[in-house]
């Protein structure tokens, strides 16, 4: 692990809160009474984000493979991406809740890279 890694219980913290903001856009997304290719790629692109932070989630932990879970990062990120774009179309309060995450994952992405280059 990177020197900058943090402690188990901080990682645990930050799953929970992951979940808690696809909560939160998923109810904001979903109680948005107007109906929108907005509001439809929104919710189409939680559920990506999600199956992707489970192919990354398999990547690292299940295969453990720093190499391909750091690859899986790159669609991931753009995901994230094109969600707070799309978000931001529906609902400023679910996109206000993303965006601690997005700017989470440049540590993330920095952390993953650390992993790999320790276990080439």
């Amino acid at each position: 692990m990177p020197p900058f890694s943090p402690p188990l219980w901080a990682w645990l913290a930050i799953g929970a809160v992951y979940y808690l903001i696809c909560f939160i856009v998923l109810y904001r997304v979903i109680r948005h009474g107007q109906t929108s290719g907005w509001r439809t790629s929104s919710l189409a692109l939680v559920m990506v984000l999600m199956v992707a932070n489970a192919a990354w989630n398999w990547t690292f932990f299940g295969i453990q493979d720093p190499f391909v879970s750091l690859l899986v990062l790159g669609p991931y990120n753009a995901v994230v991406v094109a969600l707070l774009f799309t978000v931001s179309r529906v609902d400023r309060v679910a996109m206000s809740a993303l965006l601690p995450y997005a700017v989470y994952l440049i540590y993330a992405d920095y952390w993953s890279h650390g992993v790999w280059r320790l276990n080439p």
